[in-house]
């Protein structure tokens, strides 16, 4: 399973026409795409997507739609797929479905058109997995949001474009409701400073992180950064 996807063979000229694949999870839901007339859908059965599925992808498409289940281990699958698409050269788009539903579902109960619909709402992948990563992030307490960060750090890394990481930096330094600077001791790259609390600056930036106050790095958080690749100075 982990080496092919179900219905690739008749979504190749769906592909052509459409200059994207849709990627669902179950062969019921490819079926029932293809019935309502979107010919360029094909599914992992069940499987998360790997780095196999990804080089056969890359033969046919350079644009995925990826549409997942709203519920928890349907997010846990996309925020997986992160890794996979970063360098890959594939960009990928993202779409959820209404709680309870699945692709078969949804076309059989609202039809063609509103599916077509969600599928106009999709977002980057990118932008889905740091929205799931920061939900609620007003509302975390001082560590939860230092996990956060351990969290979003190793995705941000992997961006080679400076000015799109830079665009990524400053939406993670708003959602968590923390001042953005202009000003990094080594790499010259803009970072965010949470305002953590008045004694207590960590300052975000790649390639290295800098804690003015170690003391306050908890939970064994540094060892966690310089394992993620982010050396600590502090």
């Amino acid at each position: 399973k982990g080496h092919h996807l179900f219905g690739l063979d008749r979504a190749r000229s769906g592909v052509t026409q459409t200059g994207n694949l849709m990627i669902v999870e179950g062969y019921l839901d490819t079926l029932a795409a293809h019935q309502a007339g979107f010919q360029n859908v094909a599914a992992t059965l069940g499987t998360a997507l790997t780095l196999e599925h990804l080089h056969l992808i890359r033969r046919f498409a350079r644009n995925v739609i990826l549409v997942f289940d709203p519920d928890l281990a349907g997010v846990r699958a996309a925020l997986r797929t992160v890794d996979l698409f970063m360098s890959s050269g594939v960009h990928a788009q993202v779409v959820t479905l209404p709680q309870g539903e699945d692709p078969d579902s949804f076309i059989k109960n609202h039809g063609s058109a509103a599916f077509q619909d969600l599928l106009s709402k999709s977002v980057g992948l990118l932008d889905f997995a740091l929205q799931q990563i920061v939900s609620n992030a007003s509302k975390k307490t001082i560590e939860e949001k230092l996990r956060i960060v351990e969290e979003v750090l190793p995705i941000l890394a992997k961006i080679p474009n400076h000015v799109e990481r830079s665009h990524y930096l400053k939406w993670v330094a708003d959602q968590l409701g923390v001042q953005e600077v202009h000003d990094c001791d080594n790499a010259g790259l803009p970072a965010v400073v949470p305002q953590l609390f008045e004694s207590v600056h960590v300052c975000l930036c790649i390639p290295a992180l800098h804690v003015e106050k170690p003391e306050h790095c908890q939970f064994g958080m540094q060892q966690s950064f310089e394992d993620a690749g982010f050396p600590v100075n502090v």
